[in-house]
C-alpha cells in the first residue's frame, strides 16, 4: 500500500475521506486502531545508515511496510489494549503501545500529513495558551482571559465567568449568573458575540470570509505543525478574536472532506 488512513472505527471524517479517495479510483487502505492493537506482529528496524523502518502484520493478513508508504493521514491519538483484563497490566501495555506507535509514526515522517513533533510524545492535550501564543506571534487577535484564584464575588458584567470544575456537581449553588464563589479558581472571558468556525487545511482556509486574516491563519497553522485545524473566532471589542482551537475536528463539511482527500492524493504523487 502507498496511501494509508489510520483511525478509530467510529472516526466519521477518516471514513468519508477514504470513501472519497476510492470514488476517485485511488488505491487507499484504511486501518483501524483496533486492528493495530491486535496485530499479529510489529517489527521495527534501524538500518546501517540510521534509517528507521516498521513492518506490521495485521490479523486480516494486511501488511504495512513503512518504506512503501507515500501518504498517510493519521487520526489515531491513543491505542487501547482491552485484551489486558488487569487494570495495571492494561495501563502498562497502553503506555508501551503508545511509545511503539510513536516510533512507527516517526518512521513514516516522510509520508505523514502531520509529521510527529516532540510535543506529540505525550498523551495530554495541547494547552490552549500555547496556541494563543502562536496566534499572537502570527498577528491574530485572541480573546482576553482573566485568571484569578480569589474572585471575591467579583461582578462580571463586562466578562463571562467560566466556573471552577469543582462546581460541576452543583454542590455549591450559584447565586446569580454574573457572580462566582469566593476563593475558588475562576477564569473570566471578555464578552463576545457572533461565534464562527474556520477550518484550515494545509494552506487553504474554509470559508474564506476574512481574507485579511488568511496570511496570519496560515502562518499560525504552520507554527502548530498541524495540517488540519478547526478554529473558533468571535467578535469582541470590535475585532474578530480567536476563542478556541480544535486540533482534532470530529465533523467536517463536504468541502473539507474533498480538500483533505486532494491533499492526501497530491502528497502520494
Amino acid at each position: 500500500m502507498e496511501i494509508l488512513i489510520l483511525c478509530d472505527k467510529n472516526d466519521w471524517i477518516a471514513k468519508k475521506v477514504h470513501q472519497q479517495l476510492l470514488h476517485t479510483e485511488i488505491d487507499a487502505a484504511i486501518v483501524f486502531a483496533e486492528q493495530l492493537a491486535f496485530a499479529q506482529s510489529w517489527k521495527q528496524l534501524i538500518s546501517d545508515t540510521g534509517e528507521c523502518c516498521t513492518e506490521i502484520y495485521l490479523q486480516d493478513s494486511q501488511y504495512i511496510d513503512s518504506k512503501k508508504l507515500k501518504s498517510v493521514f493519521n487520526r489515531i491519538k491513543f491505542l487501547n489494549m482491552p485484551q489486558f483484563l488487569n487494570v495495571t497490566d492494561r495501563n502498562y501495555a497502553e503506555m508501551e503501545m503508545f511509545a511503539l506507535y510513536a516510533s512507527f509514526l516517526k518512521s513514516i515522517s516522510h509520508a505523514l500529513l502531520e509529521p510527529i513533533l516532540t510535543k506529540n510524545l505525550i498523551i495530554e492535550e495541547t494547552n490552549l495558551l500555547y496556541y494563543f501564543d502562536l496566534a499572537i506571534n502570527a498577528g491574530l487577535d485572541v480573546i482576553d482571559y482573566h485568571f484569578t484564584t480569589a474572585p471575591k464575588w467579583q461582578n462580571s458584567a463586562d466578562s463571562i465567568p467560566v466556573y471552577p470544575l469543582n462546581n460541576a456537581d452543583h454542590s455549591l449553588p450559584v447565586k446569580a449568573p454574573h457572580l462566582v464563589w469566593e476563593n475558588l479558581p475562576c477564569v473570566y472571558l471578555e464578552a463576545y458575540t457572533k461565534p464562527i468556525k474556520i477550518v484550515i487545511i494545509d494552506e487553504s482556509v474554509y470559508p474564506q470570509i476574512y481574507n485579511d486574516k488568511i496570511p496570519g491563519l496560515i502562518k499560525f497553522a504552520k507554527a502548530t505543525g498541524k495540517t488540519f485545524l478547526e478554529l473558533q473566532f468571535v467578535e469582541a471589542d470590535g475585532k474578530m478574536k480567536l476563542l478556541d482551537v480544535n486540533d482534532f475536528p470530529l465533523n467536517a463539511s463536504e468541502e473539507t472532506i474533498n480538500a483533505l482527500s486532494l491533499l492526501i492524493k497530491t502528497k502520494s504523487l
